[in-house]
């Protein structure tokens, strides 16, 4: 495993959660995705990385919104860049689950 892939991995979950929330996806829809995938066998990276960018690319067409600019904006904000160890394992570390 490399250095920074746990905390890029809680990382992206986070974020990826947070967009579901605004974009109106209930607490109780995101647990039965959670529960539909974490039945399933893991999958490989490059093709879930792959699935994640088209899915991405979809959400923002659907909103009318342009990822480039908003990657460009967000890359200039220092913790959108490499994550630091104390911004991603605080509330991690705070949390009882362990993460599988």
């Amino acid at each position: 495993m490399r250095p920074n892939s746990r905390c890029a991995r809680i990382r992206h979950i986070e974020e990826a959660l947070e967009l579901g929330q605004a974009c109106g996806c209930s607490r109780e829809t995101a647990v039965r995705i959670l529960d539909y995938v974490y039945d399933r066998p893991p999958g490989i990276i490059p093709k879930e990385i792959g699935g994640t960018l088209v899915c991405l690319a979809a959400l923002s067409q659907a909103y009318a919104l342009d990822m480039d600019t908003i990657r460009e904006r967000h890359a200039r904000i220092p913790r959108f860049g490499v994550p630091s160890s104390e911004e991603t394992t605080a509330p991690v570390e705070q949390s009882s689950a362990p993460e599988r």
